[in-house]
């Protein structure tokens, strides 16, 4: 029979999506207190049990990741969108935060905190970039034909579209999670961790996309996005 080791240090990855962001503006620091009843409760109840273990413990709180191979689709949809050539339905806010980290950069921060002598809590989150920005950022670099509409987003609510699922990245103004678009990370950098441009994170999600061309299911469909360009006088 093997005999189990203790360990002597334990790496939890969490995310950011357990505080209770409901009144508040953005996450100032890991001080803000956790939503027990939040979709991630079950992240919420592995770090209480972090939190018990003999050996010490860092709890990494992740923001949104990306990077070539996300499975979530979230940047790939608006690279997708880019490089159609067609009216791109945008009904985020110009000003409304983007704060995308690159998967490699969240990989070699856990790599360095392994054998590091940090505990408690730390987040990990890209930099805060606004929407019009973003969209910029892939415009540029896919060099794509398509058109950006900018639409009023109770516009496109009124008319079923679902936030951050069938448009990836978009919350409304008055989402209870939108104070989680701007997390802070100021520990994070005391740290060590440092996020590259998320330009360059575009630059090789364009070039994983053109080679995969990978579309997730619960995208909101090109013919529901024409449809909806043509009530408002896009196209």
């Amino acid at each position: 029979m093997s005999q189990s080791i203790p360990a002597q240090r334990y790496l939890l990855l969490s995310t950011c999506g357990i505080y209770q962001a409901a009144g508040l503006s953005r996450i100032a620091d890991e001080s803000v207190p956790v939503n027990m009843h939040s979709v991630a409760r079950g992240k919420v109840q592995c770090e209480r049990r972090a939190a018990l273990l003999p050996a010490q413990s860092l709890v990494v709180r992740l923001g949104v990741v990306t990077g070539p191979d996300d499975p979530s689709g979230r940047a790939a949809y608006w690279i997708d969108r880019a490089l159609r050539g067609t009216g791109v339905l945008v009904p985020a806010r110009p000003d409304q935060p983007v704060q995308l980290v690159d998967v490699r950069d969240v990989a070699g921060f856990l790599a360095a905190m392994v054998d590091s002598e940090h505990t408690g809590v730390v987040n990990v989150a890209g930099s805060i970039t606004l929407f019009a920005e973003f969209i910029d950022l892939i415009r540029a670099a896919g060099h794509g034909e398509s058109e950006f509409h900018w639409a009023p987003e109770q516009f496109v609510l009124a008319r079923g579209v679902r936030p951050w699922q069938e448009v990836p990245l978009w919350l409304p103004t008055d989402h209870p999670f939108r104070a989680h678009l701007r997390t802070g990370t100021d520990r994070a950098t005391q740290m060590g961790f440092v996020d590259r441009p998320l330009s360059a994170t575009i630059a090789d999600l364009i070039s994983w996309y053109r080679t995969h061309r990978y579309r997730h299911p619960h995208w909101l469909t090109l013919d529901r996005e024409q449809a909806l360009l043509r009530s408002i006088g896009g196209s």
